[in-house]
């Protein structure tokens, strides 16, 4: 939508819903056992809704800026049995707000300048055993802080078209798993903090009218800065 000439705006809604079940199984050398049942789960459905909006405003002809959010709520279920005998339930809601500002600068007709900083999040989990005082089968929700810059221009009237890109991702909780030598499970763990940042280059060259070569170049640096 639009309002006036300086402002732009988009609003919406998502809902989703999603059901399975499933049966996890690992198979030994029949000296070990042979097929083993890690989990059964007999019902999973994680639904959500959430409402985003976005507005920009130009500050003149050349700067602009953005400012945004959402709120979403999802919900968890899950029945099901570990070992294919101890039976297991999970019921758990999650809601978040994320919000996102940036700025555009338009360097030339072709050229524009960009900077953004988002947060997103993802809801919770859990594990495929029962939850007792000592251990919980929760697995909490994890949540993202991002930062961009980039670039985005076109060359050699406009045969060229150049999109260079870096990022720093800032992740609390990020779901992790491991086999949990004790349980003999598949379990999954919320890290404390991960960081990701790279850098990526996509480049586009229309050489001739029926001739077209692209160049994609990626960077990713991964750390688990906070995990135990």
């Amino acid at each position: 939508g639009a309002a006036g000439e300086r402002w732009t705006w988009l609003a919406g809604l998502y809902g989703y819903r999603v059901t399975n079940d499933g049966l996890f199984t690992v198979t030994y050398p029949p000296e070990f056992g042979g097929l083993f049942t890690l989990a059964d789960i007999t019902r999973n459905r994680l639904e959500g809704i959430a409402g985003f909006g976005q507005v920009m405003y130009a500050l003149d002809d050349a700067w602009r800026i953005v400012a945004g959010g959402r709120y979403s709520y999802d919900r968890r279920e899950a029945d099901g049995r570990a070992y294919g005998a101890v039976p297991f339930t999970f019921r758990k809601s999650f809601d978040h707000a994320d919000w996102k500002l940036g700025v555009e600068y338009d360097a030339g007709d072709t050229t524009m300048l960009y900077g953004n900083v988002q947060t997103a999040y993802q809801p919770g989990t859990y594990n495929a055993f029962p939850s007792t005082p000592a251990q919980s089968n929760l697995v909490d929700e994890a949540s993202l802080t991002a930062f961009t810059v980039g670039v985005k221009s076109r060359m050699l009237a406009e045969r060229l078209q150049v999109n260079n890109e870096a990022f720093y991702y800032d992740y609390r909780d990020l779901f992790s798993q491991s086999v949990n030598l004790c349980t003999a499970l598949l379990t999954t763990f919320n890290a404390e903090q991960v960081e990701i940042y790279g850098h990526h280059l996509d480049l586009l060259l229309q050489a001739t009218d029926v001739d077209r070569m692209n160049l994609s170049v990626g960077y990713l640096h991964a750390r688990n800065e906070e995990f135990v």
